[in-house]
């Protein structure tokens, strides 16, 4: 269920850094326009000092907000409602507010200071098949809030709606719908959202923006309103059915002749017998269909819990968990599931959507984006349309991939290290003494050392290699030189 809530200043004054708090039955699960702070089970506190277009309610102007809560329920309302603003209470604002104004024998001068509230004004244009209603919600001077109402005057549907009117601002944020600027012509459509931009027969639907400047301006003028088509749907056609079919019913009464065959007439009593049977028979179908779109999917390393928070027909509001069933990190997880919702508001995850399956993703959240060992990450969003009467099937879990951390290998150190005072003088060298015996023991349990000889060992074999230092090659032997001949070279005696 979605609630919108309107804060209006009664006084004189801007009230800045308010603050808006109440007890509320429904669990609440988002707000908007504001931050929330959740005091206990059934205590809300609402402000919007970090939402500087919001944070202050203009001298006789409003500032709106909403959220929205589970179950839906128009009975349940708001109580015990607080109000503060620069940490004052809600209390004093009117005491000053009588008392300066009927002192001055000019009463009336102050009176219109409010009245020419072009700050906030509210323009009403009524058009062939709609009525439009421009509002301007707060003005802080730079700048201003502007909500914009469509009513639908018709029995038909208006399709793919179209606003366009004349105006002079520029507009820097816009909710619920889009807009087109041309020159002095601002168009507005919700072609992108598809539970706003369709009104429904007698109905409405509702956009807002922050535009700039602020301070007093005309309205805008010159309204236009087109639409794609009507759809209507013909009530009377039904009605003129029963009137016919209960001619026929005394036609049936009137044959008493077949009377004295009392065994007919209790054929007839068996006939409304299973009009009662029947009837139980719907009324229990529809009984689970509140908690059908709710499902649960195990996975081998997830469980994925898709739950719908609340649903009011155009739209839902649901909330998915993966819980991670390993002990590892599951890292980069995506989860996909076949549907055709158009997804207009998502939190804590990213959405792509391709055909009838939408895929589901942390990769831009680097603090959801990996499912802790024996945790979870938690995703929501806002779907359309809404009325769901089935869960989703066929759902799939996929993630990149795994990191173990073996915690085992410490927790034989530590059983280690408890067994060793046993001693009735505890003591360092006593205590340290178990684990010193114990340490050489595991050293020489795994035989690292010969492990180690055998690779030594293998090294050798290719010695065989430097055989060829026996072959060196004989070195050839001098050839003696020739004796040269004595009696040629001897001198003569």
């Amino acid at each position: 269920m979605q609630v919108d809530m309107t804060i209006r200043n009664k006084t004189q004054r801007t009230l800045r850094n308010w603050e808006l708090g109440f007890e509320y039955a429904p669990v609440i699960a988002s707000a908007y326009s504001v931050t929330m702070k959740k005091i206990s089970s059934s205590d809300y506190s609402f402000d919007a000092k970090d939402i500087l277009w919001n944070s202050a309610v203009p001298a006789g102007g409003t500032v709106k907000f909403g959220f929205i809560a589970s179950p839906g329920s128009a009975t349940l309302l708001p109580s015990a409602y607080r109000f503060t603003y620069l940490g004052q209470s809600s209390v004093p604002s009117p005491t000053p507010t009588p008392t300066p104004y009927p002192t001055p024998g000019p009463g009336a001068t102050p009176t219109p200071t409010p009245t020419p509230t072009p700050t906030s004004p509210i323009t009403v244009v009524t058009l062939p098949e709609a009525r439009v209603t421009y509002t301007i919600t707060a003005d802080w001077g730079s700048g201003f809030n502007a909500d914009v109402t469509i009513e639908n005057r018709t029995t038909s549907v208006l399709r793919d709606w179209k606003l366009a009117f004349l105006a002079e601002w520029t507009v820097s944020t816009i909710w619920n719908a889009r807009v087109t600027p041309t020159a002095n012509l601002r168009t507005f459509d919700a072609s992108t959202f598809a539970w706003n931009k369709d009104i429904p027969a007698g109905g409405r639907v509702s956009f807002g923006f922050t535009a700039t400047p602020g301070g007093p301006k005309p309205a805008p003028t010159v309204f236009t309103l087109r639409h794609a088509g009507t759809t209507p749907t013909p009530t009377p056609t039904p009605t003129p059915t029963p009137t016919p079919s209960a001619t026929p019913g005394p036609v049936a009464t009137p044959t008493p002749a077949p009377t004295p065959s009392a065994t007919p007439g209790p054929v007839a009593t068996p006939t409304p017998a299973p009009t009662p049977s029947a009837t139980p028979g719907p009324v229990a179908t529809p009984t689970p269909a509140p908690s059908s779109p709710n499902t649960v999917v195990t996975f081998p390393e997830a469980r994925v819990t898709f739950a719908v928070n609340s649903d009011w027909g155009t739209a839902f509001n649901t909330q998915v968990t993966i819980e991670n069933r390993t002990d590892s990190v599951l890292k980069d997880w995506s989860l996909s599931i076949p549907a055709d919702w158009g997804i207009s508001v998502i939190w804590n995850a990213i959405a792509t959507p391709t055909a009838n399956l939408r895929t589901f993703d942390a990769s831009v959240f680097s603090w959801n984006k990996d499912i802790p060992a024996a945790g979870s990450v938690t995703f929501g969003f806002i779907g359309s349309p809404g009325g769901l009467t089935g869960a989703p099937v066929n759902i799939t879990f996929r993630h990149a991939g795994t990191i173990t951390t073996p915690t085992p290998t410490v927790s034989p150190v530590t059983m280690a290290v408890l067994s060793a005072p046993t001693a009735t003088n505890f003591s360092l060298s006593r205590a340290a003494k178990p684990p010193v015996t114990s340490a050489p023991k595991p050293a020489v349990s795994p035989t690292a050392s010969p492990a180690a000889t055998p690779v030594v060992s293998s090294t050798p074999k290719p010695k065989p290699k430097p055989k060829p230092k026996p072959k060196p090659k004989p070195k050839p032997k001098p050839k003696p030189k020739p004796k040269q001949k004595a009696n040629a070279s001897a001198p003569v005696r």
